[in-house]
């Protein structure tokens, strides 16, 4: 497991109970890599939130480009009806 470049300005000591299949893949993980538990757990867990965040960035983006798209076809139609002529305060224009 690769580790982290960040560098830890503090730790915080916890106590946690894990389903012992996860305690189990964990302990695995920290063993091949040859770093201690707590390191591959936070490690593990960092990974996850990182994806969680990436997650939230890639649908915020996704939804700022439907609202973007649906305002660039709203204003082609306005521009196209300023170049044709056609008047924005006449209802049958719009």
């Amino acid at each position: 497991m690769p580790r982290s470049t960040r560098r830890l300005t503090s730790h915080r000591n916890v106590h946690v109970s894990l389903p012992a299949d996860v305690y189990e893949r964990v302990a695995a993980k920290s063993d091949l890599a040859g770093a201690p538990f707590s390191t591959t757990l936070a490690e593990i867990l960092r990974e996850a939130l990182d994806r969680e965040d990436r997650a939230r960035l890639e649908e915020a983006l996704r939804s700022d480009g439907q609202t973007n798209a649906g305002f660039a076809r709203e204003a082609g139609v306005a521009a196209s009806r300023v170049w044709t002529g056609g008047s924005m305060t006449d209802p049958s224009n719009l």
